[in-house]
């Protein structure tokens, strides 16, 4: 009986030696299995921030491209409307033509303004004007004696004045006039519509 009590204490000791291993595999799996979870936790945590910023930046840059292609239309939109004046600003002062004193007014300036440029320029003698054929009897009155004039058909209102010795014209027309001073107007229309 020796022998089998030998036997069974062995067989205890070897059950609880076995029950001891299973205990520690169980809590070293349990561990290996909290460690992994809580890795795959933090790696989909920062896959997750990841994904946000990925998100937030396109966001981000759909937004500025919105703002941008916003600000385009904008400046459109003004730039039509800056050139819808200045348009009906060239209009005006081709109406301007049927008050022929008002007229007269501006073409005795634009003369006077070539003129000075001219002689400023150092370019004396006579002087060419040409302008519309409607406005060539306005013209003969405020011209000087030596001046000429004849009719030009692309002149819609306004004079070019012309040296008679060549080479040196000032185009007071008034497409020119308005085209030079776009920007101005522009400025203006801009600052008094849009600021």
């Amino acid at each position: 009986m020796k022998i089998d009590s030998v036997g069974e204490a062995l067989l205890d000791e070897a059950k609880r030696e076995a029950e001891g291993i299973v205990r520690r595999a169980q809590l070293e799996t349990n561990d290996a299995i909290k460690m992994e979870k809580e890795r795959l936790a933090k790696r989909r945590e920062e896959e997750l921030a990841a994904y946000e910023h990925t998100v937030a930046k396109m966001m981000e840059e759909r937004i500025a491209a919105a703002r941008l292609d916003a600000k385009k239309e904008v400046q459109r939109v003004q730039d039509a409307v800056a050139s819808e004046v200045i348009s009906t600003l060239l209009e005006k002062l081709v109406e301007l033509r049927k008050s022929k004193t008002g007229y007269k007014t501006v073409l005795a300036s634009f003369y006077k303004s070539a003129a000075y440029e001219l002689k400023e320029s150092g370019i004396g003698g006579g002087l060419e004007i040409e302008c519309a054929k409607e406005d060539v009897a306005i013209v003969k009155g405020i011209m000087a004696k030596g001046d000429s004039v004849k009719a030009n058909a692309n002149i819609n209102g306004g004079i070019i004045v012309k040296s008679k010795k060549g080479g040196v014209m000032v185009d007071m027309t008034f497409a020119t006039v308005v085209r030079d001073r776009e920007s101005e107007v522009k400025a203006r229309v801009y600052k008094k519509l849009f600021r």
